[in-house]
């Protein structure tokens, strides 16, 4: 299977994620019938939808980058009243699979494409976007900040999810799953980020940490979780560390 190669090197967790696609017909994580990913993912998408509600009057376009399989992108588009959306993401069997799922009314409305964060070079004649989302990227990259400089010669606003870097138990795992050490996951805290981002003149709007179950754990352990998820994010010190997404959205400093 061909890499996906860019400017600045390959990303050997494409490949994974276009066999993921191969085997089982979407992303594992995606899956419905996986509890706590289904519970972890509606919740994302619930932040994050919110978050454009109340930041953005009226319909707006978005790049979605790291779509995906689409499932999620396609959600976000139906429930945020968007005027259009373009998920980018450089696995090209999760793009294929992607442009399967949009319904034939939205086909003009929700696009997908091939692409990878550190180019976008389609932009310079398509970039009249209000936003980009950056959902569960950063942390698979061999060079986020090469990908976060691009992105600001692109966008104003860029709404980021990542997986919570101050979460003990979420570096254990990313040490010792075998799913996570193949898909390169490596957590980063929200100083990181913002540094990052500041670096290329961003400030932030608005940033919060929520949620405490996981993609993948038993049942029975992300319903315990899910019980006492409320309760834990009133409490400021423990919600930091022991929540595991972060949600950013960023702007622009005016010069």
């Amino acid at each position: 299977m061909a890499k996906s190669k860019s400017k600045f090197g390959t990303e050997k967790n494409i490949d994974f994620y276009n066999k993921d696609i191969t085997l089982t017909g979407s992303y594992i994580y995606t899956n419905k019938d996986l509890y706590p990913a289904f519970i972890a993912n509606q919740r994302q998408s619930k932040e994050v939808i919110e978050c454009i509600g109340r930041n953005f009057g009226g319909k707006i376009s978005v790049i979605d980058i790291g779509c995906g399989d689409g499932k999620y992108t396609i959600e976000i588009f139906n429930q945020s009243k968007l005027k259009r959306i373009v998920g980018v993401d450089p696995a090209r069997q999760a793009v294929i699979r992607a442009r399967k799922m949009v319904p034939k009314k939205y086909m003009k409305l929700i696009k997908f494409r091939v692409d990878n964060i550190y180019e976008l070079d389609f932009l310079k004649k398509e970039g009249n976007y209000n936003i980009a989302l950056v959902k569960g990227v950063l942390h698979h990259l061999y060079y986020p900040q090469k990908a976060i400089k691009n992105l600001s010669r692109y966008f104003e606003y860029i709404l980021v999810l990542e997986p919570n870097g101050y979460n003990p138990i979420l570096k254990v795992i990313e040490k010792t799953s075998a799913y996570h050490r193949q898909h390169e996951e490596k957590s980063y805290s929200t100083k990181t980020l913002n540094n990052w981002f500041s670096e290329e003149g961003y400030q932030v709007v608005e940033q919060y940490v929520f949620g405490t179950v996981p993609y993948f754990c038993p049942k029975w352990i992300a319903i315990l979780l899910k019980r006492s998820e409320a309760f834990v994010e009133k409490i400021p010190v423990i919600r930091v560390v022991l929540c595991g997404s972060s949600l950013t959205l960023y702007k622009r400093a005016n010069k």
